[in-house]
């Protein structure tokens, strides 16, 4: 399993990460977008759930939400539950893209986080 440093796009705004190859991987393959709930970062343990996923054959994306983390973001550390949310769907969009990513098979992990589409 290697772990990739990755970006992408919210309008505007740029959101970093890991993204965890599976193992074996030489053809596109499912994948997870984990994110903390509100406030936490993706160094708070969730390369251990992603190693996990990785290890079944399921890639995974890792981010830090908006004004958290590596993410950028201003105020930083403001919460913004709507913005969180449509976030969330930009990484699921930048993991459905990639070349090495079965695009109809992508789930999502979110831990702590109330998940709404709004």
């Amino acid at each position: 399993m290697s772990r990739e440093d990755i970006h992408f796009d919210a309008e505007g705004t740029t959101l970093r990460g890991w993204f965890f190859k599976s193992k074996g991987a030489n053809t596109p393959r499912p994948v997870v977008v984990m994110v903390h709930g509100m406030t936490a970062v993706k160094e708070m343990h969730l390369e251990n759930f992603a190693n996990v996923f990785a290890a079944a054959g399921i890639h995974v994306l890792v981010y830090d939400h908006r004004n958290f983390g590596a993410s950028d973001g201003q105020p930083r550390q403001e919460i913004d539950p709507v913005r969180q949310v449509r976030d969330f769907r930009h990484a699921i969009t930048y993991a459905a893209g990639r070349q090495d990513v079965d695009s109809r098979r992508v789930g999502i992990w979110a831990r702590a986080f109330r998940v709404a589409m709004y």
